[in-house]
């Protein structure tokens, strides 16, 4: 099996086997605490992962991308992650009772503080990670991942059956993180110093600033959305938006994550080479689409009794907010694929540009918004993705010598895909009016499985199927 294989299958597994495990927790999580319980929780977690990506500063992504890695540069790279996660650290515990009386919720103070520590923790794992990842290496995160979450999940059930409320949450994420980091260090590299540095600080901090800057900027408006709401709405709305934006982001977790962790790494090590990527465009689009649009269609189509199914009757009211979300993320699904790219090739500063675009459209749309109500709110956005993918797509044409004549066609071949993978639940849904179909569990299973065989037709001769065959078939 060759290195980009095993590196693919092994990034899958961990994604896959991690998303299995988080919903199994969710859907047990989801009968006992409450939408109210959820939505405090992802408050404080906003302010977590901004903290945390300003603690990352890009590192990961430098030692990832550096050609001539040495010891002093992952030294650097190791003192600044200590550094920025101690302060973030202080910043942030500090600043919770701040937060609390913004959004009028005690709650969130002592939540803020706990997950605070994930802060401090990060760096003793994330420079481990970074060097296995360089090197394709995903087995120990796959390892590392499943041992994690399962004593995550199972703290965090214990504690919410025990009455502990939101809190639960909170301590789950740092058993996972301790887990985590316990696990990973079983894998250290050879190369990885056990001691910071300072040799290569300014060199490291001058590419990652840009990495930095799109991250945050990208954060920042993923989760704007939800501090908005618990502003202007109630922490409940915010637990079922929460929910909504879970499952809508259930591709990137599914399919996405999974590519990305491998396609970064994998541009960047073909760049280092010497090697052509123009070629390999058109068949990372062709995995995106081929996947992404028929996904978010039949998701569209059944979100409500899928919401019902997973999470129970308290959660319904995010079924309306999860179709509306899959309508308006389109334009977005056709463009995500390059950030990884730009990334791998060291256009750093070609993503964050693209992410700062976007994210402050999304920021202004929805302050003006989300006074209006929720739903309004999201169907705006459909703007913002649009803004999205031109910027993208003009990002391309420059700098990777993108035909947009061939990427249009490219897109129409996929959305073919995605009509032939329809079908079943069209007819489904027409027999279902005129006839009647009682059991919702009856209706999904099948008439998902039928869509399911139509794709698996419909892309046999395309590059995902092409792919498939050339492994299980071929064996290569």
């Amino acid at each position: 099996m060759s290195g980009v294989k095993k590196a693919v299958i092994f990034s899958f597994l961990s994604n896959y086997s991690s998303l299995l495990i988080q919903l199994c927790g969710t859907m047990v999580l989801a009968r006992i605490l409450t939408p109210q319980d959820f939505g405090i929780f992802a408050i404080a977690f906003v302010f977590v992962a901004l903290a945390n990506v300003l603690k990352d500063v890009g590192v990961t992504q430098y030692l990832i991308k550096e050609k001539e890695l040495t010891t002093d540069k992952i030294r650097s790279a190791f003192t600044i992650l200590i550094f920025f996660s101690f302060s973030l650290t202080v910043i942030l515990y500090l600043s919770a009772s701040t937060v609390a009386s913004f959004y009028n919720e005690p709650k969130l103070k002592l939540i803020i503080q706990l997950l605070s520590i994930n802060i401090l923790l990060s760096p003793f794992g994330s420079i481990v990670t970074a060097l296995l990842n360089r090197n394709l290496e995903f087995r120990p995160t796959f390892i590392a991942s499943v041992i994690s979450q399962l004593i995550g999940y199972a703290s965090m059930i214990f504690l919410a059956v025990k009455g502990y409320g939101e809190i639960t949450l909170a301590v789950g994420c740092i058993i996972s993180t301790l887990a985590t980091i316990a696990v990973i260090q079983f894998y250290r590299p050879p190369e990885t110093p056990l001691l910071p540095g300072f040799g290569k600080v300014k060199e490291v901090l001058h590419y990652s600033k840009f990495v930095v800057a799109a991250s945050f900027i990208g954060e920042i408006g993923h989760y704007y959305a939800e501090l908005a709401v618990g502003k202007f709405h109630s922490m409940e709305s915010v637990g079922l938006l929460s929910r909504a934006l879970g499952m809508a982001d259930l591709f990137n977790r599914l399919f996405s994550k999974a590519l990305y962790n491998v396609l970064t790494p994998y541009i960047s090590k073909g760049n280092r080479e010497g090697a052509d990527i123009k070629n390999n465009i058109k068949i990372i689009t062709d995995i995106q689409l081929s996947v992404a649009l028929p996904f978010y269609a039949i998701l569209a189509f059944l979100s409500e009794p899928i919401i019902y199914l997973l999470f129970g009757s308290q959660w319904t009211d995010a079924s309306l907010y999860l179709t509306i979300m899959c309508l308006t993320v389109l334009p977005y699904l056709l463009s995500q694929h390059f950030s990884p790219i730009f990334l791998g090739l060291g256009l750093a500063k070609e993503a964050m540009k693209i992410q700062l675009l976007t994210n402050l459209i999304r920021i202004v749309i929805i302050t003006i918004t989300v006074s209006l109500g929720i739903e309004q709110m999201l169907y705006s956005l459909f703007l913002v993705t649009l803004v999205g993918l031109a910027y993208t797509i003009y990002f391309a044409k420059i700098h990777l010598y993108l035909d947009v004549k061939d990427y249009l066609c490219w897109v129409l071949s996929n959305s073919k895909i995605t009509c032939i993978t329809l079908m079943p639940l069209l007819i489904f849904f027409v027999m279902k009016t005129l006839v009647g179909i009682n059991n919702e569990m009856v209706f999904i299973l099948v008439s998902t499985l039928l869509c399911g065989a139509c794709w698996c037709v419909a892309v046999w001769n395309k590059t995902v199927g092409i792919l498939f065959r050339s492994h299980f078939f071929n064996g290569k």
